[in-house]
């Protein structure tokens, strides 16, 4: 007796009869991209008959950034999505032709001759339909999200040592390898909901550890004894991977997997960055903007034109940051041209994205924060044991408020 394939089945169940509405759903949509690109097309003619302000040549550019990007979505749309959709079609029309084999099989005696050829044409048609649907997963995410898949990803809790600040490496499913030094609660096996908290900071330059990286700021607070009430993952980075789209994949994915592992509190997932771990951790809400509780960009660089190697405009990345509680902290001590760098910048992008959940505090000290993570850190009238301790406090109801 021969049986489907759980994973197999599973797939045929759902998308068996929701071909023909999927089809719609995309036909529809590349309507409506249609209609947007048509109605930026006038408007920009328009624009340029009728206004011949300053202002003119910016907007026109943003309008054709508008429809360049709108482009690139129906170029995706049809390439991906209706590649995805066939190849669905495929292994749904294979996986019948295996359930028919099946009966087949099934009803056959052990005295029928072609009993041995039948199970093993079975064998290597549903071979054929798993590696066909593996192959799918990995395009765009239409069968499974990428949330869904994170979420089937765990650490090795064998590995690990909770109550100690240790250095451990991950493995991400894009291949991209993370170092990263983590602290784990002694308690974290009997509390449910512990916050997270990423702290991003480039520790290496040219493959080697820079010496400051555990002498400073939150990695010191951590090597120095501090037992904090949640997970904390402190990935080391070089200066050129805080800007890298797969790099940034790699570390949520390293998140996901706490979570999982030590069913954290998914609403206490909190980032702090700084110098150009500030810039990673906006880069970060641009491209999460629904994933933290709170970002904390601190002596953060002029580096906001690297959005285009996260994959995402720059129009929604600005938009995407005011969907997320944001502060930026300006600091002194990295000399007169860092320092004009950090806080010109800083000013730019609060002016820029206006949002009631961004706002911008001061911290004319040393540049790498030891005050704001070593001591009590007071924020709208409330007082905090550190820095992050107020991050871990916060999430996504109540750290809008």
């Amino acid at each position: 007796m021969v049986t489907i394939n759980n994973e197999i089945q599973a797939f045929y169940d759902n998308m068996n009869g929701n071909l023909e509405n999927l089809n719609a759903k995309i036909s529809n949509l590349m309507e409506s991209i249609d209609i947007l690109k048509k109605n930026n097309a006038s408007f920009s003619e328009s624009l340029a008959y009728l206004y011949k302000g300053q202002a003119q040549d910016t907007i026109v550019q943003n309008l054709t950034a508008i429809s360049n990007r709108l482009d690139l979505l129906s170029t995706s749309i049809n390439e991906k999505l209706n590649a995805s959709l066939s190849q669905s079609k495929t292994i749904v029309d294979s996986t019948k032709q295996l359930i028919e084999l099946k009966n087949k099989i099934n009803n056959e005696t052990v005295e029928d001759t072609n009993i041995e050829n039948d199970q093993n044409t079975f064998n290597t048609k549903q071979n054929d339909i798993l590696s066909k649907i593996k192959e799918l997963i990995g395009l765009d995410g239409l069968i499974i999200s990428n949330e869904q898949n994170n979420n089937q990803n765990t650490v090795d809790v064998s590995a690990l040592a909770p109550g100690t600040y240790k250095e451990y490496t991950y493995t991400a499913s894009n291949g991209v390898t993370v170092d990263y030094y983590a602290y784990i609660p002694s308690n974290i096996e009997s509390v449910d909901g512990a916050p997270v908290h990423l702290h991003l900071w480039p520790s290496r330059k040219n493959g080697g550890p820079m010496g400051y990286y555990n002498v400073h700021g939150l990695p010191k607070l951590l090597t120095d004894g501090s037992t904090p009430s949640g997970i904390v993952i402190c990935p080391k980075l070089q200066a050129n991977e805080v800007y890298d789209q797969q790099h940034l994949d790699a570390i949520k994915e390293l998140s996901d997997s706490y979570v999982q592992t030590y069913n954290c509190d998914k609403n206490r997932i909190s980032v702090s960055g700084q110098g150009g771990g500030g810039q990673a951790a906006i880069n970060f809400a641009a491209k999460y903007p629904d994933y933290f509780s709170k970002v904390v960009s601190l002596y953060s660089l002029d580096t906001a034109n690297n959005y285009d190697e996260l994959g995402i405009p720059k129009e929604l990345a600005e938009y995407n940051l005011t969907k997320n509680n944001i502060t930026l902290i300006r600091c002194t001590g990295g000399g007169a041209e860092l320092d004009n760098r950090s806080i010109n910048y800083t000013n730019e992008l609060y002016n820029k994205i206006h949002s009631s959940n961004l706002d911008i505090i001061d911290n004319p000290h040393y540049i790498y924060g030891d005050d704001l993570f070593s001591k009590t850190f007071t924020y709208k009238g409330k007082s905090y044991t550190n820095l992050l301790e107020y991050c871990m406090a916060m999430n996504k109801d109540s750290s809008k408020a």
